[in-house]
């Protein structure tokens, strides 16, 4: 048997509400970041993935399981959102980074949060500014 992908996985824990497989080769592939990412996409598990990211070192099984009982059986769309869909320049993340005082790594991420009208104002501020220097 192949091993499953993140999608199977996903619709094995909602739609299909297939019981965790001991069968290693199929299961190999099971990523709880992944699956956390996905699930709490949809704000009505936000909780149940902050509980299982809060537990570090959870077996896979046993965090499968909890998901498992936890998410209704029904097609539920987690409609992920790509970081590549609203990418930011390097000038612009630089600009982030420097205002909120938080490292490039999680300038992305806060460009990410923030509606485009904050931003566009932000990025005015700094252009204008002759203190700013990268």
């Amino acid at each position: 048997m192949k091993a499953l992908s993140l999608f199977d996985h996903l619709k094995n824990l909602t739609i299909d509400k297939k019981p965790w497989d001991d069968n290693e080769e199929v299961m190999k592939n099971y990523n709880q970041y992944m699956v956390n990412k996905f699930i709490a996409m949809d704000d009505r598990f936000i909780e149940i993935v902050d509980t299982l990211n809060s537990m570090s070192g959870l077996p896979d099984k046993t965090h499968y399981e909890m998901l498992f009982l936890y998410l209704p059986k029904a097609n539920i769309f987690f409609n992920y959102i790509n970081k590549s869909t609203k990418k930011q320049d390097l000038d612009k993340l630089k600009i982030i980074s420097k205002y909120y005082r938080v490292p490039l790594s999680e300038a992305q991420s806060i460009a990410d949060m923030i509606p485009d009208e904050i931003l566009e104002e932000l990025y005015e501020l700094y252009e204008a500014s002759d203190e700013f220097s990268y």
